[in-house]
């Protein structure tokens, strides 16, 4: 089971847990306040209910009285945003974090992944654009002198060499489109992750920078 996997299981579990709760504060206010409004919300929040209403003890109806003035929409609207968050922070993606030799993040960058021969032979040719927080990240089984060209690509590139360990070791900064000269440093690389031209100098990318992968593994042995 994936870490992924696991992190869906719980944010349902929490989101089933705090509707529960919406539903059991409005039933709350109807029986406290029985204003036409407050019934009306707590009809429709039970007609709503994907499942039975979880049963609480008394300490747990206390904790929900202890919301104290917030409204039942305010509590729908806190629910919606913390499993908002949560979503986003669980489905951001495959990204690649790019770390100054000193700590500080620099950049981070949503890619594509390229880790098969195919992948990495047709790349980001073709494309007449690409995002400025975007790219695509190429994957090789082990380190050695790598060295890129520019067919078919439309597009000036930069392309940021690492090494086995995702040191950074090599840039070339605004590769020519339709180039077919082989750029690239002599030191062994083992990643290299190609943006948009310029975008190594905006983010002040250095050698001795670090990548940080996230949410794939770097690992390819083709």
């Amino acid at each position: 089971m994936t870490v992924k996997t696991v992190l869906r299981a719980v944010i349902l579990r929490l989101s089933r847990f705090l509707m529960g709760e919406v539903r059991m504060r409005a039933r709350l206010l109807a029986s406290r306040h029985p204003h036409p409004r407050v019934t009306a919300l707590a009809k429709e929040s039970n007609r709503r209910a994907a499942c039975p209403l979880p049963q609480h003890s008394g300490r747990g109806v206390r904790k929900v009285a202890g919301f104290g003035s917030i409204g039942v929409s305010r509590l729908d609207h806190l629910v919606v945003m913390v499993m908002g968050f949560l979503f986003l922070a669980c489905d951001r993606g495959p990204q690649v974090e790019i770390v100054a030799p000193d700590g500080a993040e620099k950049a981070r960058v949503a890619v594509e992944i390229a880790k098969t021969p195919s992948q990495r032979e047709v790349g980001l040719m073709y494309r007449d654009s690409l995002g400025e927080n975007s790219g695509m990240i190429f994957l090789f089984p082990d380190q050695k002198p790598l060295k890129f060209w520019m067919r078919n690509t439309r597009i000036p590139l930069d392309m940021i060499f690492a090494d086995h360990d995702g040191r950074v070791v090599g840039i070339v900064e605004n590769a020519e489109p339709f180039s077919e000269r082989p750029v690239g440093p002599d030191a062994p690389s083992q990643f290299v992750l190609e943006v948009n031209g310029g975008f190594a100098a905006r983010h002040s990318i250095t050698l001795g920078s670090r990548f940080d992968f996230s949410g794939f593994s770097p690992q390819t042995s083709n």
